[in-house]
């Protein structure tokens, strides 16, 4: 198991698969804890860059 789905186990997620992946991470389809399904994406390096334009289009 590697490190991404050892956080998202911590943070109580299910992951049922990857979707997809890029230049910041890795995004999984998840039953998240009180949630339906939902997407997660795993951040390999913080950028906060990344983090701003996660808070416009949320």
């Amino acid at each position: 198991m590697d490190e991404d789905y050892k956080e998202l186990i911590n943070a109580q997620c299910q992951v049922l698969t990857e979707i997809g992946h890029g230049n910041f991470g890795r995004v999984f389809l998840v039953n998240a804890a009180g949630l339906q399904q939902v997407g997660a994406k795993v951040i390999d390096h913080f950028n906060n860059r990344e983090w701003e334009a996660a808070g416009i289009l949320h």
